[in-house]
């Protein structure tokens, strides 16, 4: 049993590095930069669709799809329309993770991990601190995706910058809104929605988000 394990494992590291080497640099490494000491780590299950965008890594590893100790259950999914993702030291995008970028910018920072199902949607910029956690069912947002208004008015769909900085833990099933900043070492509580800033240090629950604690400290 062990043997056959061992067989499995590798005929999956095999392949891994046969789907990056001949299909993801043959038809994607146009669209990659890499500065400083950096690589791309991208799951063979990964849903990839880049037009007029391209993925930056500086000085760290992208992994993507990858979930350590867990097999793999959801495919990862990068989608990105005139747009660039920007990643700076090492981020761990795990199984189920989306970002979605129409004409915008995603920057995701050193020692970030991102849990799936979670997503991000971008018509602007998106941009995640260093050493943040982001639990599972989480969406950010820099836009509505639909055109609206009131009768009499023209229908749009306005796009608005988000910033999580560093060091922030965004619980269960959280969705952060256009226009919002998210201040450093905040805690966003489990099935919050965020429509405005949050102050740095504070932990905020509810739909609407409120803050609930202030000086709050935590620890991945």
């Amino acid at each position: 049993m062990e043997l056959l394990r061992l067989q499995q494992s590798v005929l999956s590291l095999a392949y891994a590095r046969l789907h990056y080497w001949y299909f993801f640099k043959f038809f994607f490494g146009s669209h990659i930069q890499f500065v400083g000491k950096a690589r791309i780590r991208i799951h063979p299950a990964t849903h990839l669709v880049m037009r007029n965008s391209k993925i930056i890594v500086e000085n760290g590893v992208l992994s993507v799809g990858y979930s350590p100790g867990w097999p793999i259950k959801d495919s990862s999914d990068i989608r990105l329309f005139d747009s660039t993702l920007h990643i700076i030291g090492n981020v761990d995008l795990r199984p189920g993770v989306g970002i979605w970028a129409m004409n915008a910018k995603v920057v995701i920072r050193n020692g970030t991990v991102m849990n799936g199902p979670s997503g991000i949607v971008s018509k602007a910029r998106v941009e995640v601190g260093a050493h943040c956690q982001i639990a599972k069912n989480t969406t950010i947002m820099d836009c509505d995706l639909h055109k609206h208004g009131v009768a009499g008015g023209k229908p749009e769909d306005v796009a608005k910058q988000v910033i999580i900085e560093d060091h922030c833990w965004i619980g269960h099933n959280v969705t952060i809104l256009k226009g919002v900043t998210v201040g450093k070492g905040c805690i966003i509580g489990a099935h919050s929605v965020v429509t405005k800033d949050v102050e740095a240090g504070t932990q905020v629950a509810g739909v609407p988000a409120r803050k609930i604690k202030e000086n709050v400290i935590w620890e991945p």
